[in-house]
């Protein structure tokens, strides 16, 4: 039976392993103290604690400093939080996915994703993908994100200039369009979390 003397032993194991909060008992993973060291030492850890912590903005900052695509598994009210979901992007672009509509159609939101990875332009909502002067400024934000362009502007003279006119050269342009989903969260070896549906 869980014991609540037992915290201090428990926020040292998670402390060094955040991992292990997924096996300690269900009282300890909506404990603060104890989650916060978790999230601390393995973002996406962040799937296992209790609903109420998923929904606190400290303990979701704190899990996404660690590792940005920790995203998927915040409340939906903290994914479509602007501040938070701009922290993941920087972190790690292709966490765009996991943000609400509203910021996947937020120009700056969805820049900052691309510059960091130009694989993010495939997560931008649909009314930035039918903006072209949005794409202007991704290309030149991040020539590599030229394979990700919409199809019907991929080959638009401008855009194509822009990118290959970039530091970071833009590879060939492909004659299909690019799968659309985004990179699943780094996990540790032999980790295979399972997602679940956020509150």
């Amino acid at each position: 039976r869980p014991d609540p003397r037992d915290e201090r032993d428990v926020k040292d194991l998670v402390r060094d392993n955040g991992w292990a909060l997924r096996h300690v008992p269900g009282v300890f993973r909506g404990h603060a103290k104890v989650v916060t060291q978790a999230v601390k030492d393995y973002g996406p850890v962040l799937e296992y604690v209790s609903d109420d912590l998923r929904q606190n903005r400290e303990v979701a900052a704190k899990a996404i400093a660690q590792n940005g695509m920790s995203l998927m598994y915040a409340s939906q009210k903290l994914r479509g939080d602007r501040g938070v979901v701009m922290r993941a992007v920087a972190s790690n672009g292709v966490a765009l996915e996991f943000a609400s509509q509203a910021l996947r159609n937020d120009c700056e939101v969805a820049l900052t994703a691309v510059e960091e990875n130009a694989q993010a332009l495939k997560c931008i909502g649909e009314l930035l993908k039918a903006d072209r002067s949005f794409l202007l400024q991704a290309v030149q934000r991040n020539g590599r994100c030229l394979p990700f362009v919409p199809t019907e502007f991929r080959h638009d003279p401008e855009i194509v200039r822009l990118a290959v006119g970039r530091g970071r050269s833009a590879p060939a342009v492909p004659e299909r369009g690019v799968g659309s989903s985004a990179t699943s969260a780094e996990r540790r070896p032999g980790r295979s979390p399972q997602r679940r549906a956020s509150t």
